[in-house]
């Protein structure tokens, strides 16, 4: 059986992630919306270091590197 979870808790995690994207957009962009709410869906990327740890360590992933690679070999 399924656990239900409550409002409070997905009340909570949307508030969690709602904040983490505002650090992003406050500290990276420089940019602070009046409505918070518009991060409660979708993705906010950066370049710092925190965003990109995992590509900076690893490299890009097997997908991106064949893009990467058609695009090198069609500019030559």
């Amino acid at each position: 059986m399924k656990f239900e979870r409550t409002r409070a808790y997905t009340r909570h995690q949307r508030q969690r992630t709602m904040r983490r994207k505002m650090n992003i957009a406050t500290h990276a962009w420089g940019y602070t919306p009046e409505i918070a709410g518009i991060f409660a869906k979708g993705k906010v990327h950066c370049s710092c270091g925190m965003c990109t740890t995992k590509w900076r360590t690893d490299g890009p992933p097997a997908s991106v590197q064949k893009w990467l690679y058609k695009i090198d070999t069609y500019e030559k």
